[in-house]
């Protein structure tokens, strides 16, 4: 009866398992094509970090579109 239950727990979990795919989209569906957003950050201080921190963003991203801009106050 244990080998039954143990088999018939593996079974479902493959097949369950079957349909998980990743699908790796990046951001590129994220926005709607054409369309241009601003991602603005005002800042206090430390606007040269977020900066950087923006530009490693956009480059990871991927996102076409999206602009990000720092605005120091």
């Amino acid at each position: 009866m244990k080998k039954l239950l143990t088999l018939t727990l593996i079974l479902a979990a493959s097949i369950g398992l079957v349909g998980c795919e990743k699908k790796n989209t990046g951001g590129a569906q994220l926005l709607p094509q054409g369309d241009r957003y601003t991602l603005q950050i005002w800042a206090a201080e430390d606007a040269d970090f977020l900066e950087a921190l923006g530009r490693e963003f956009m480059s990871a991203a991927k996102t076409p579109g999206l602009n990000v801009k720092v605005v120091e106050i």
